[in-house]
């Protein structure tokens, strides 16, 4: 690269910093939970970029290569060292990427309170959780966990799957496990229900089926200080033995963090929004991304989206209008609520949903996402947010 084209290459670097560092910042908040540690994730994603820059700024969306990168920086290499030069952590800091810093021989490195390697397996509960990753990990005791549905909120994690037909003769077989983050009110009601259950771990549980039944809904602390529970689906015909229940109690856990993916991407239209649960359902090949923003007209004084691409969707409701040439119905509840539902050629289905009181361009919404080529291939779905 000549002089000339370093020079505009670094003059770039600086003004892409200086727009969006705040934009990658509230994204590294909105995984790891706490504004230090994100302000080390983009310390760390930004050198990453500046070492691969000339690379990066050829790419199609550069916004979505360097979230890219801090995702990847904080699932794999949390509060990790980049060794650059002096020269170049001086232009870091001359672009304002917080606490950018030289020791000797070169290396930029974050704080050393973050940068110890984590375990595989965390030790102490979050207060809540980040609705963009998924830190649930669920062992089968020797059996396998298929089709599994999972959804995360700040205040719960979810994990509904049926067990291989392998291992129980059928695969309608269906168990649900929930966690909740230490200290929360919903996990804390399980202390005072139900009857007092054989210790998972060594931490209290208890039995929530009726006195006189088998134990198929055990409420147990999976960390200190942090409920969750194992059991059947309700109502389901053929419910989990008692001891598989236990058994699988006992391999509840939390792990370092993975992305919660789906079949589609937002642009840039929805920057500033905040996710507030992602689902993603592996039977119907289905993403759920809800998402607010402040400012909106309802009683809440926000705006409140639901997001729902679903591959090889089989139904159709009645069509009353169409987008960009795909039948599309649009519709309003009684509760106040609205919504579009768009059926493309491929045979995947858009819906999306605006809470009660919400007034937005539905069109323009659709519009501002990105469905990936082939969205019935778990392997081409991507992190959703822009």
């Amino acid at each position: 690269m000549a002089d000339g084209d370093v020079g505009v290459g670094e003059r770039r670097f600086r003004e892409y910093v200086r727009g969006q560092q705040a934009a990658l910042r509230r994204t590294a908040y909105l995984l790891c939970g706490d504004w230090h540690q994100a302000d080390d994730l983009v310390q760390t994603a930004l050198t990453k970029l500046f070492l691969h820059w000339r690379r990066a700024s050829r790419a199609d969306n550069l916004d979505a290569y360097a979230h890219t990168v801090l995702v990847r920086v904080y699932i794999d290499e949390p509060g990790a060292a980049v060794a650059v030069g002096a020269a170049a952590a001086a232009l870091l800091v001359g672009a304002g990427v917080a606490g950018a810093t030289v020791t000797r021989g070169g290396t930029h490195r974050a704080d050393p309170a973050a940068s110890a390697t984590p375990s595989p397996a965390m030790r102490t509960a979050p207060t809540s959780f980040a609705p963009m990753v998924q830190t649930l990990a669920v062992g089968a005791s020797g059996d396998r966990l298929t089709n599994a549905i999972v959804d995360v909120t700040t205040e719960m994690q979810s994990l509904s799957a049926g067990y291989d037909a392998a291992s129980t003769g059928t695969p309608e077989v269906h168990v649900s496990v929930k966690i909740y983050p230490r200290g929360s009110r919903y996990g804390a009601q399980f202390a005072g229900q139900g009857r007092p259950a054989a210790p998972v771990h060594g931490r209290p549980a208890r039995c929530l089926t009726a006195a006189g039944k088998l134990c198929q809904l055990l409420a147990f602390q999976y960390l200190p200080g942090a409920w969750g529970a194992v059991g059947s689906r309700p109502g389901d015909p053929d419910p989990v033995s008692a001891s598989r229940i236990r058994a699988l109690a006992q391999t509840v856990h939390l792990t370092r963090p993975q992305p919660m993916t789906a079949p589609f991407r937002l642009t840039g239209h929805f920057a500033g929004w905040t996710p507030t649960a992602t689902s993603t359902n592996r039977v119907l090949r289905s993403g759920r991304l809800s998402l607010v923003h402040p400012g909106g007209s309802n009683r809440s004084g926000r705006y409140d989206v639901d997001i729902v691409v679903r591959a090889n969707d089989p139904e159709r409701d009645a069509t009353n209008t169409t987008v960009d040439g795909c039948p599309a119905s649009r519709f309003s509840d009684p509760d106040g609520s609205s919504g579009l539902d768009v059926y493309r050629p491929d045979g995947t289905s858009v819906s999306i949903r605006l809470a009660a009181g919400v007034h937005l361009d539905l069109r323009q919404l659709y519009r501002a996402l990105h469905v990936v080529d082939r969205p019935d291939d778990l392997a081409t779905w991507v992190a959703p947010l822009p």
